[in-house]
């Protein structure tokens, strides 16, 4: 589950330049996070069974292709038709259909949000340091390219109710401690590029 979660969130690291299509298609409500919130816990333990049995499905990463891009790689898993058993399990816990692409959008959402929270947040701690802001400004600018794969009531959704999920995808530990700086909100390149700077 940190695996696929970890996936998930690196979807909002490094996003390439994003072709002309058309707007993403809205599949959020407040139901859905409500569940996320309710039933994370639940919901990890379960798919958890499945990581084995579905190695492609919970890692992207594990396909032939190498050159896939985060943004495709999110595209392909938001039009993902999941094995009956993964949806149902969805479903159970309050998700109804498209359960898996809701999941999706829910962390990279969230990845996305802490980014760019993040990087607002930091800046004036570089001012010195043009080639860190200029680092900077193109991390925004990936990130605002992954924003544009989401629709924009599904982004404010997340965004309004972050102080909630974040602590979920947080505490998410397989044996190991996840730092939430860098599994949670997929910017750990970023986190290492600025210790370069001493800060």
């Amino acid at each position: 589950m940190k695996r696929m979660l970890a996936v998930f969130c690196l979807f909002a690291l490094i996003a390439a330049t994003l072709c002309a299509q058309s707007a993403p298609k809205r599949v959020l409500s407040p139901k859905d996070i409500d569940a996320f919130v309710a039933n994370f816990q639940a919901l990890s333990d379960e798919l958890d069974a499945f990581d084995e049995q579905y190695p492609n499905l919970f890692d992207p990463a594990e396909t032939d292709d190498e050159d896939v891009s985060p943004v495709e790689g999110l595209r392909a898993m938001r039009a993902t038709q999941v094995p009956a058993e993964i949806d149902a399990v969805f479903k159970k816990h309050g998700f109804g259909a498209n359960g898996f692409e809701k999941f999706v959008v829910i962390t990279a959402s969230v990845g996305v949000a802490g980014v760019l929270e993040s990087l607002a947040g930091q800046r004036s701690a570089y001012a010195e340091y043009p080639e860190m802001l200029e680092y900077m400004d193109q991390v925004k600018s990936q990130m605002e390219g992954m924003k544009a794969e989401i629709h924009p009531a599904d982004y404010a959704l997340v965004d309004s109710r972050k102080a909630e999920i974040l602590p979920l995808l947080e505490s998410v530990d397989d044996g190991e401690e996840m730092d939430s700086g860098d599994d949670v909100y997929g910017y750990g390149d970023y986190e290492d590029y600025a210790e370069e700077f001493g800060e």
